[in-house]
Formats: C-alpha cells, structure tokens, sequence
C-alpha cells in the first residue's frame, strides 16, 4: 500500500489549467481479521503529480497467496510507466481526441501488466496465479482523461456536479468472482476508452470492498457521499483518517462482504 498526503498537481505550465488535489486510502477488512492467521491488506493504490493525475487502484485476488505483492508492484510500476511516456500522451489528453491512440495505449497496459506479473512469478519461483490482481487507472489530461478497468472495482467522476460511473461492473456469478490481470486474460476483457474531461471536477477509484456502499451493481445509485468528498479535497478539508474512520466504522458496512477497502480521490478548483 502506498501511503500518500495531499497532492498538488502541476498545471503544466498552462495558466487556465486546474489544480488538482488527490488523496487515497487503503485498510485491511474485516474479513481478513477472522481466523487464526490474520491476512495483510491485498488491495494496494499509487498516486503521481509529476505531469498530471495519474491514480492507480489494484486488488489483489484472495485466492492468490502473494496477491499483495502483485497489487503493489503493479500500482507502482504502471503509474510510473505511465510517467515515463508523458510526451506522447500529452498528445492525446491535452490537445486533440484521438482513439487510435487511446486503443494502442490499453494495448500496451494490458501487456506490460501481464508481462510484470511474469517477471515477479519467475524472480520468486512461481507461478503467475499466486500473484493476480484488478487494475484501474486514470490519467487525466486538460481535455481528456484515459481510464482502464482489468476486474471489478469501480470508476465515478463528478460531471457538471453530478456524479457518473465509468465503465460497467466486472463481477460473475459470486461476489468475489471476476477477472484478473495473469496470463489468461484476453484484451476483450478489458474496459479503456477516452473521457472528455474539461466538464469534470473529480474523481474517484475503489476497489469492489470499497464500492459495496459508495454504488450500486447497476451503477444508478452513487453515494452523495462522494460529492461531499471532492468538495471538501479541493478545498484541502479531507484527511486521510477520515476515509479510515468511514473504512473501519463496523456499522457502515454491516451485510457487505467486509472486504479490504481502497479508495483513491482527485478534485479540482478552478483557478
């Protein structure tokens, strides 16, 4: 789990451009407390204010025993990768929409992703399935914003003071049952696309933990919230430990699954 402050970031040198304030929290649930052998958290979360939003979100798969270290890798490693090709993505999130480039990006995510778990499985002795993981990811741009999805969990922005998800739920016929990121996983599996961004005010990532009282399975019912969370992020007024007193308040999430529960926040306030 990465552990992150208030972030400023950078407007990119342009002077109507917003900035942003992003936050994140992760906690171990209550699920994971049981039994004789408590189990560390397996969801895991990254942040970056190098050029632009950059928010990353993975959980790992409970049936997998080194899921947590698959998450944190992963979390990393793709905001990173993602820093590192600032010059061609400021193309396509600050100037003009081009989905060509958008369809190659996911391509590239998609492979890496597996490619990083290979190479974790193989320096550890094992195998990739002892290390899946979810992904979600933004990068936000001044016009656009990317966003993939590999798995469950869930994606909102604030859009004109409303609050819309992105992408559709990624479960199967049990509630934790859904696709991960391994060698397995086809590019049809995968949610990505391009979201005009200069009508959108914040945004907010969770893993499916996280999600079971912030959104409805269909999507139509978002907590309010969420909207009093990128009121009060924008206006430097959201600690950290207030997202964990919300994760670890027992009576919040009573008939929920009392998974582990991440959540990544970014506002912004025009300046």
């Amino acid at each position: 789990m990465i552990i992150v402050e208030y972030r400023t970031i950078a407007n990119y040198g342009i002077k109507n451009y917003s900035a942003w304030q992003a936050i994140g929290e992760s906690v171990v649930g209550m699920a994971h407390r049981r039994g004789d052998i408590p189990v560390v958290c397996q969801d895991a979360y990254c942040l970056s204010n190098k050029q632009r939003p950059v928010l990353a979100v993975c959980d790992g798969a409970g049936s997998s025993v080194m899921s947590e270290v698959g998450s944190f890798y992963l979390s990393q490693s793709i905001v990173r990768l993602i820093n590192s090709l600032e010059p061609v993505i400021n193309e396509m999130l600050d100037a003009n929409i081009n989905e060509k480039f958008g369809n190659k990006l996911a391509q590239i995510l998609y492979t890496y992703s597996i490619i990083l778990l290979q190479d974790i499985a193989a320096n550890n002795k094992r195998t990739v399935k002892d290390f899946r993981t979810t992904l979600l990811l933004v990068v936000a741009g001044m016009k656009n914003a990317f966003w993939f999805k590999a798995g469950d969990g869930e994606i909102v922005v604030e859009k004109d003071g409303a609050l819309e998800r992105i992408g559709t739920s990624v479960k199967g016929e049990y509630s934790n049952e859904t696709v991960f990121i391994d060698e397995h996983l086809k590019i049809n599996d995968v949610q990505y696309g391009l979201l005009n961004t200069e009508s959108v005010s914040g945004i907010a990532l969770m893993s499916d933990g996280a999600s079971e009282r912030l959104v409805s399975m269909d999507g139509k019912n978002i907590a309010e919230r969420l909207l009093k969370y990128f009121d009060r992020l924008r206006n430097l007024n959201l600690p950290r430990e207030e997202l964990h007193k919300f994760f670890t308040n027992y009576d919040n999430w009573k008939g929920t699954t009392h998974d582990d529960k991440t959540i990544v926040l970014a506002a912004r306030k025009e300046i």
